[in-house]
């Protein structure tokens, strides 16, 4: 025999030691799916927890006062942001200031219909 057939013969007889096995199962799609979805629900929580107490910790800046005959007309009336817990804190502290709050919010705030291009003019006509 030669080198190259008694190799050949090794090679053959060491293929003769497997046995063939089943394959495993391909994992379900659907488990797959499922686990990616989670992960994104726990990462889009994370995010908004994270986000928002960002958002409580961050110190907003105060406006810089407006010296306007306007401000100065309206020297009594109270000066807040439109936020729910400002307003609310307002009307429990003062009451009486709540109303001129307002008032003076609607009139930066709200568009007015009075002005000559406003579009909400056609729809105040009576």
């Amino acid at each position: 025999m030669s080198a190259m057939e008694l190799s050949d013969a090794r090679f053959e007889s060491r293929l003769r030691e497997f046995q063939p096995r089943r394959p495993r199962a391909l994992p379900d799609a659907r488990q797959v799916g499922a686990a990616r979805r989670r992960l994104a629900a726990a990462a889009v929580v994370a995010l908004s927890l994270a986000a928002s107490a960002w958002f409580a910790v961050t110190p907003r800046p105060t406006p810089p006062p407006e010296a306007t005959a306007k401000e100065s007309a309206s020297a009594e009336s109270v000066s807040v942001r439109l936020t729910s817990f400002s307003l609310t804190h307002l009307a429990i502290t003062s009451p009486e200031k709540l109303d001129g709050a307002l008032n003076d919010a609607s009139r930066r705030v709200l568009p007015d219909f009075r002005a000559r291009d406003s579009a909400l003019r056609v729809l105040a006509k009576e």
